[in-house]
């Protein structure tokens, strides 16, 4: 029923690259892009890095976890700074409304928002040190692709 086909090297890489090509993983689209300076940041150094590093997941953490490091964290310290003024407006917006009523909390409101409020910017804020998942999605996609590229490139060559 099947057949065993034998390829050569340089047959059975060129086969393996239409077949990563032609699928989803291949031609994937990135569903979001990281923010302008990561984006940059990744698409500047993959090159080097896929040159560098053989193994593509390591070339993935090392892209994202230690060149671009520096600016995911600027990137999602602003994100955290946001979040913390949305916060701060939502929880003025509760305590105004709170206000509105009296300003006393109710038995079967057990939260004061004003008194949260004066307590200042929700504690725990921070950068974890975590890679934001688009990052590492597009520091995938494009080493991938420079990788398929250059063993296309290496194949045309070693037949010619």
């Amino acid at each position: 029923m099947f057949r065993s086909i034998h390829l050569n090297r340089p047959s059975r890489l060129l086969a393996l690259s239409c077949v990563l090509t032609a699928s989803p993983v291949g031609a994937a689209e990135i569903p979001s892009m990281p923010a302008a300076p990561i984006a940059a940041c990744i698409a500047t150094n993959a090159p080097k890095v896929e040159e560098a590093v053989s193994s593509l997941p390591e070339g993935v953490d090392f892209l994202v976890g230690r060149v671009c490091a520096v600016s995911i964290a600027a990137e999602q310290a602003i994100g955290v700074q946001r979040r913390s003024e949305q916060y701060q407006q939502r929880m003025k917006t509760l305590c105004d409304q709170q206000g509105s009523s009296g300003g006393a909390v109710s038995a079967d409101k057990k939260f004061d928002f004003c008194t949260f409020l004066k307590a200042g910017p929700l504690a725990g804020e921070y950068y974890d040190g975590s890679e934001p998942a688009d990052a590492t999605s597009y520091a995938a996609t494009l080493l991938l692709d420079l990788r398929l590229k250059r063993l296309h490139s290496n194949l045309q060559q070693q037949e010619h």
